[in-house]
């Protein structure tokens, strides 16, 4: 186990940050539990990030009643095989961005890809909420006025309580990083109508 003898904060983690925006090197001692078998392991990181490249992100477009699954399969890696003679075991990372807080697409937690080739990956999106529909947009319109006149007191209708609007459409993002060093991202965009039954 690792267990960290300090914290995260404070200048000595502020200086950290300056050091892996530049990308050099951190030197981090790290105590190996039980620590009266072993003395501290010094452990060296770097790392830095890169923009992806041309055509990395790609698109996939759902469209599904609420509350009902509908499934996409992917070939991954999507331009290539695995390269290498081991498997690998790789973890996508899948996320909801809108609405937030909330899952509606998923895949399976890890996936192994063959030395050589390449595996399906299903993604599946499972909306909880309905998104934008025609109908609320004509709603929408009837409740603006109309050439910018204000009519008299007596003839204005009550304010109506104020809708909350829907999202015209959910967004995720499923990323998955190989160990050859490629790292792939689609955006996830889906379409929510109500439910079919």
């Amino acid at each position: 186990k690792f267990h960290p003898v300090k914290g995260g904060s404070g200048p000595d983690a502020a200086a950290l940050g300056r050091e892996a925006e530049q990308g050099k090197p951190k030197r981090i001692r790290c105590h190996v539990e039980p620590n009266y078998q072993q003395d501290p392991v010094e452990l060296i990181v770097q790392g830095r990030g890169i923009e992806q490249p041309e055509g990395a992100v790609r698109t996939l477009e759902f469209s599904a009643g609420v509350r009902e699954k509908t499934t996409q399969e992917i070939m991954f890696p999507p331009d290539g095989k695995n390269t290498s003679s081991q498997p690998w075991k790789l973890n996508p990372v899948m996320k909801t961005e809108v609405p937030s807080g909330v899952d509606y697409w998923f895949c399976p937690g890890e996936i192994t890809v063959p030395p050589g080739g390449q595996v399906s990956l299903e993604i599946a999106y499972r909306p909880l909420t309905m998104t934008l529909q025609d109908e609320d947009r004509a709603h929408l319109d009837e409740d603006a006025p109309e050439g910018g006149s204000a009519a008299p007191p007596t003839a204005r209708k009550p304010p109506k309580r104020p809708r909350e609007l829907r999202p015209e459409r959910h967004s995720g993002k499923i990323f998955v990083a190989t160990p050859d060093g490629n790292a792939y991202v689609w955006n996830l965009v889906g379409k929510s109508s109500a439910p079919s039954k």
